[in-house]
């Protein structure tokens, strides 16, 4: 709860100083705002808890999304970005094996994916005056994940993990990335985040993605 409170306050005052460049460079009056559509695909890595980056392989992500984004004051310019993701892990059964001891060719063991779909509002800042630059920008963004994990099983018996765990609960990321335009509309970007569900046990994993965005 704490981090989130300190993630807001960082939002409010991060939006603020924004603002009032935007109004600033405009001469005080109201900004204006641009449509943004958003895709992107890469590899995520598991983190936590400790069985889920053990056992699960680095896996792929696609997310895409829709925004606005404000008129460039003297720091750089705001988005709100509404995002939907989705995550898939494979289960890494040799990693598995060979940390339980059961390499007995005889030993069957089963594992599906682990699964994360989430949805999340993000703020955006970017640190370019003019929407035309190769620009860095952050991220930090909050919102809901649904996230799926198959029990592990040994010869027909469950193993390390509790039996097939459907569950969902609030989630917040914070993240990093470059956008490199290409013409008035069009740009690319690569983007790194950290993603922590707040479950009892936090899950938590980083995707890293390269993408688009067209601006309309």
């Amino acid at each position: 709860m704490r981090n989130i409170i300190v993630c807001l306050c960082f939002i409010i005052f991060t939006s603020i100083a924004f603002c009032q460049t935007d109004s600033l460079s405009t001469g005080g009056t109201a900004s204006s705002s641009d449509k943004e559509i958003f895709i992107s695909g890469g590899l995520v890595y598991p983190y936590l808890p400790d069985e889920f980056k053990d056992f699960w392989k680095s896996g792929l992500n696609a997310s895409a999304g829709f925004g606005f984004s404000f008129t460039p004051g003297d720091i750089g310019y705001s988005s709100l970005i509404a995002t939907i993701d989705y995550s898939k892990f494979n289960f890494n059964e040799s990693k598995y094996r060979n940390s339980m001891n059961k390499n007995d060719p005889d030993t069957i063991i089963s594992a599906g994916p682990a699964k994360s779909f989430t949805f999340s509002v993000s703020y955006k800042g970017t640190f370019s005056t003019t929407k035309k630059s190769i620009a860095p920008y952050f991220l930090i963004g909050f919102g809901y994940m649904f996230f799926n994990t198959d029990s592990v099983t040994v010869n027909r018996r469950n193993g390390l993990l509790p039996n097939d765990a459907n569950t969902s609960a609030f989630t917040w990321s914070v993240g990093i990335g470059v956008e490199i335009p290409v013409g008035n509309q069009l740009a690319g970007y690569i983007q790194a985040r950290s993603v922590l569900g707040a479950f009892d046990r936090p899950i938590q994993y980083f995707p890293v993605n390269a993408g688009i965005r067209l601006r309309f």
